[in-house]
């Protein structure tokens, strides 16, 4: 692959990643364009770029919301948001790339998910029942490796974030919380070679081992709730 086609891709991505976050202020967001004549700041550019377009001065309502601190700090964040997501990504990928077994999450500040995470209705939810209120989780792409890039949640604070499935293991932990409902979702960064974004999860809770499958797309998130029975 060619760096221009390289950074075209990796351009493409962050800009889905700048709509997706943008969308999740509740601002329209229209979507992401590839003009067939480029622009030069754009095309100059020796690495991945993209050019934000946040809303038109001769609108009214775009007009009073680009010149409000709302409006700015949203934009702001959101962009922010993006570009910290894409970073992810592509830190993991090379990760993936160089080989080797990715080591577990280190523990880190509780990051809450992104408002374009809660945005899709979760389609397809499994139930399982556990014996110990800390759980392993091992993640892979099921069936053929085809690029599928997930990212998950667990009661409500990121865990893993744009995460490139593979044949070898992805490892994190949870603890899970007595007397509540523990759920843990899956979104689909992308629909990989192959649509839907599938993932095999290995779950053991140090007595039992449990293998679940699931199915996310780019309108559906998927779920796994964890009952305590000690």
């Amino acid at each position: 692959m060619t760096k221009a086609k390289r950074y075209q891709e990796r351009s493409d991505k962050l800009a889905t990643f700048v709509n997706d976050e943008i969308d999740g202020t509740g601002r329209p967001a229209l979507g992401v364009n590839q003009r067939q004549v480029g622009i030069w700041v754009l095309q100059a550019t020796n690495m991945p770029a993209i050019l934000v377009e946040t809303g038109f001065i001769n609108n009214p309502d775009d007009e009073r919301y680009l010149n409000s601190e709302k409006g700015q700090q949203e934009l702001a964040e959101a962009i922010t948001a993006a570009v910290k997501r894409y970073k992810t990504l592509i830190e993991n990928n090379n990760a993936a790339t160089g080989g080797g077994t990715a080591a577990p999450e280190k523990p880190r500040d509780v990051k809450i998910i992104p408002p374009v995470f809660d945005n899709r209705p979760i389609k397809e939810t499994k139930v399982i029942q556990v014996k110990s209120d800390k759980v392993k989780i091992e993640l892979y792409d099921d069936g053929e490796i085809d690029k599928d890039i997930v990212s998950v949640s667990f009661n409500g604070s990121m865990v893993v974030e744009s995460r490139t499935l593979a044949e070898k293991a992805y490892t994190f932990n949870v603890d899970l919380v007595p007397n509540k409902t523990n759920e843990l979702v899956l979104y689909a960064e992308n629909l990989g070679d192959i649509p839907p974004n599938t993932a095999l999860m290995v779950i053991t809770d140090g007595v039992n081992r449990y293998e679940v499958r699931l199915s996310a797309d780019l309108k559906n998130n998927a779920s796994i709730k964890f009952e305590l029975k000690r």
